[in-house]
Order: structure tokens, then C-alpha cells, then sequence
């Protein structure tokens, strides 16, 4: 009943149709670059005009998020230029249909369909993001970092797939059990708590959960990974779901548009915060019901 993630999928779904509320936002700042190989005489983003831009392309998916990280960082670190998309060419890159219920192993990353295209001079660049081509990978394959969108101190540059993460859940099921929604919150808010006094631990799970090394979280997360765990719905996390939905609409990757004020609900995650700060007169084993 509850997700939480990349927001294109839940983006998509709630404009899809799908009866759903955010609760919350975390903000993970993430790696994400622009690569090309060391010998293209590509420098800069400006050197990308004309040049052959790759798009995963999954065509038996409901949303294809892979290509909607691709063609937003494409199209942000174009604009940092001064280009835009029509200033270069985007390149389909046909891929095997996304298996979301499958870990993602190491190997897999490393014959990816983008990073396989590039080092087969089937197109000039690629966009990646997090840990999928890693130091490791950047050095053995001889690649260039163009740009890293993860240095620009303005938000709304890192906003993508990544950065905002909505927690979602059904409405019907907030309606029905809000007590366990507001417990689930909770568990986020108390388990954020402990991250910020365990950086280690934090790279340690995220480390395994991503098949690779705790060297590589920190090079795509930064060493303040485990304060930035904390669930908020503050203007600015708002602001970049909704820059994102907004980019998604421009690029036809949704079947209709949706008010992103109106996929919020405040109270949940407000009754959570009570609940772990144990305000005094709030008893913990009695959750309000909410309206």
C-alpha cells in the first residue's frame, strides 16, 4: 500500500488515474552526469550541439522512467548552455523491457543498454545517474564526466527521477486504516533519526541494496547521505515534484495533467511528527483519527 521512490512511476500513476496521496518527501541528492569517451573531443555541454544524445527506449513498459531520468538530464544540462534539445539528436536506444521486482546486479549495470551504445560509437553521450556506472566503471571504460548536475547549488538543476522521492499510498486505504499510516510514518521519521548518529550503517544497507561498495555510495550520494533521510513536505521538496511533474506534462510522458497541491495530504505525517516527539498530553497508543 505504501511506495516510496523514483517519483516518475507514482507521477504517472496518480495522473494515470490512480487514487493515491503523498505523505511525505525525502531529498537524496544524487551523481548524475552526462558521460562521453575520453577520445570524442567532447568537453563541455556546449561541445554536445549536433552531437548524438542516447534514449533508453522500453517500449512494453507502462512508463518508461529510465528514459524520463535520460531526456530530462539531457535537456537541464543542455539549457545550462544554452541549447536546447532540438540543438542536438536524440538517439532511441531500443532496451529489454524494465523488470521492476528484479535486483539490479552489478553486471547488468555494466552491459547496460546506454553504456554499451556509447562504447560502440552508437551515439556521442548518456546521461547516468546514482551508482549504475560508478568510478569503477567511468575509469575501465575510459570516460569523460561532461557535466555532473549534482554540483549546482540551485534545486531545481538536480530535480529528476531521483530527487524528490514521494512516499505514496492509497487514499482508500488512508481512509480506512489511518492509524497504520501514521505508524508507518513514524518508523520513517524515528528511523531518520537514527541515520543522522549512523553514517556508516547507512552506506553499509544502501551499499548492499545496490550491489556495490560502500566507496561508490558515497561517491554518488555524498557523505551527508544519512541526514538527508528525514520525510518533509516543506515548499521546496513541493516545488521540485512538481518541477518534475511539470517536465513530464511538456514531454508527453503523462496522459493528462494533475494539481500537485491536490495529491498532498499534510495531516498524516504532521500526527506522526506528535507521535515521535511524544508532545506532552499526547499518548502514544491513541492516534487521532484523522479528517
Amino acid at each position: 500500500m505504501f511506495r516510496e521512490g523514483g517519483n516518475i512511476p507514482p507521477i504517472w500513476a496518480r495522473a494515470s488515474g490512480q487514487d493515491t496521496a503523498v505523505l511525505g518527501i525525502t531529498w537524496v541528492d544524487e551523481f548524475q552526469a552526462i558521460l562521453v569517451r575520453q577520445g570524442s573531443g567532447i568537453r563541455t555541454v556546449a561541445d554536445l550541439k549536433g552531437k548524438r544524445l542516447g534514449l533508453p527506449q522500453h517500449i512494453g513498459s507502462l512508463i518508461d522512467f529510465q528514459r524520463g531520468m535520460a531526456h530530462r538530464g539531457f535537456v537541464v544540462a543542455l539549457k545550462l548552455a544554452g541549447l536546447t534539445a532540438h540543438d542536438a539528436q536524440l538517439i532511441d536506444l531500443p532496451a529489454d523491457d524494465l523488470e521492476f521486482g528484479r535486483r539490479v546486479n552489478q553486471e547488468r549495470r555494466r552491459t547496460s543498454r546506454p553504456l554499451q551504445a556509447l562504447l560502440n560509437n552508437e551515439v556521442d553521450a548518456i546521461y547516468t545517474k546514482g551508482t549504475f556506472i560508478g568510478p569503477a566503471e567511468i575509469k575501465q571504460h575510459e570516460l569523460h564526466v561532461v557535466i555532473d548536475l549534482n554540483t549546482y547549488s540551485d534545486p531545481a538543476v538536480r530535480v529528476n527521477n531521483g530527487t524528490p522521492r514521494p512516499i505514496t499510498v492509497g487514499r482508500e486505504f488512508l481512509k480506512e486504516k489511518p492509524e497504520l499510516v501514521v505508524r508507518y510514518l513514524a518508523v520513517l521519521l524515528r528511523t531518520a533519526q537514527w541515520a543522522e548518529s549512523h553514517a556508516r550503517e547507512v552506506r553499509q544497507a544502501i551499499a548492499a541494496e545496490s550491489h556495490v561498495d560502500e566507496g561508490a555510495i558515497s561517491f554518488a550520494y555524498g557523505n551527508d547521505l544519512h541526514l538527508r533521510l528525514t520525510p518533509k513536505l516543506s515548499d521546496e521538496y513541493i516545488a521540485g515534484l512538481e518541477i518534475e511533474k511539470n517536465f513530464l506534462r511538456d514531454h508527453n510522458f503523462l496522459p493528462k495533467d494533475f494539481e500537485i497541491q491536490e495529491w498532498i495530504v499534510r495531516e498524516p505525517l504532521a500526527v506522526a511528527q506528535r507521535l515521535v516527539h511524544a508532545e506532552p498530553g499526547f499518548a502514544q497508543n491513541e492516534i487521532p483519527v484523522l479528517a
